[in-house]
């Protein structure tokens, strides 16, 4: 059986109903975790008529990483592989079909498990999201150091190997935390081009130009500046990335906190919140923001 975790947190119901139509079509399984969304958009949620949906409600935000986790325990009960989705991802026709195939072909020759994720449309920019990749394997398979979590497939024997996401983090860094622990088990990523997921990474975007140069920046809300500094502190800490890409991450951070707080609005506001960040980080002070 193959079955999709989707989180929701006051979902567009109109976005999420694409989703699951299209889930609908091409898995065994629908899994929907709420994470306390409001009371009238849960209301609406218990009236979706879809025959393969299940719905687990928390009765609190737990945060993204233990709402997948509680899914994936539900999934792997029956099933061998797990889609995971934001509940704002939209999977192109064929996409499901396009990943496992991909996942069997490596297995076949491999005998390896693997983590596989598709190309992101990203409907805001209106254009893709390009792999962090590491190498070029072949014209549609290709290693990356890491995957977005929305659209990513899990077998259940990474599941068993690795666990599930570190719900130390919350939310943010998810995916890049997921995958590096899973390169230091020796199981690698891969982003397939010929599989497509719409979706949309932040909700207002900043244009920097700086001489002949343009610099998007996504813009956060402060709370959600923090996580992203805390997050990356505790993943330089760690022991899964090599010294390189600790240095060039540190590096990549520093200049988005800077960027977060000379040219974005409530300055005060992240600047506070991003010192906090990385005090936290340094803290080991981890899970929900206070």
């Amino acid at each position: 059986m193959i079955s999709s975790v989707t989180v929701t947190f006051n979902p567009d119901l109109s976005i999420l109903k694409n989703q699951l139509e299209q889930l609908e079509k091409s898995l065994d399984r629908i899994l929907i975790v709420d994470n306390n969304s409001d009371a009238l958009i849960q209301k609406e949620l218990k009236t979706l008529s879809y025959s393969k949906l299940e719905i687990i409600s928390n009765s609190e935000n737990l945060g993204l990483a233990k709402a997948i986790n509680l899914g994936l325990e539900r999934a792997f009960e029956e099933s061998d592989f797990a889609f995971l989705f934001d509940h704002d991802s939209i999977p192109e026709e064929g996409f499901s079909t396009t990943l496992l195939n991909a996942y069997n072909e490596y297995y076949k020759e491999s005998r390896q498990a693997a983590l596989f994720g598709p190309l992101i449309y990203d409907r805001k920019l209106k254009r893709n999201l390009p792999f962090v990749s590491k190498t070029q394997n072949s014209n549609s398979l290709i290693e990356v150091h890491h995957l977005y979590t929305s659209g990513t497939l899990i077998s259940k024997e990474v599941y068993k190997k690795i666990g599930g996401l570190n719900p130390d983090f919350f939310i943010d860094q998810l995916d890049v935390e997921y995958c590096l622990r899973a390169n230091h088990y020796g199981i690698k990523s891969f982003g397939v081009k010929d599989s497509v997921l719409s979706h949309s990474i932040g909700d207002e975007f900043f244009q920097l130009k700086f001489f002949n140069l343009t610099k998007t920046i996504m813009i956060s809300s402060p709370g959600r500046n923090y996580y992203m500094v805390r997050n990356m502190i505790f993943l330089l800490k760690s022991e899964y990335p090599d010294f390189k890409w600790k240095l060039r991450n540190f590096l990549q951070i520093s200049l988005r906190s800077f960027y977060w707080i000379v040219f974005l609005n409530r300055k005060l506001d992240r600047m506070r919140w991003i010192l906090k960040g990385f005090l936290d980080g340094i803290m080991n002070k981890s899970g929900k923001l206070s």
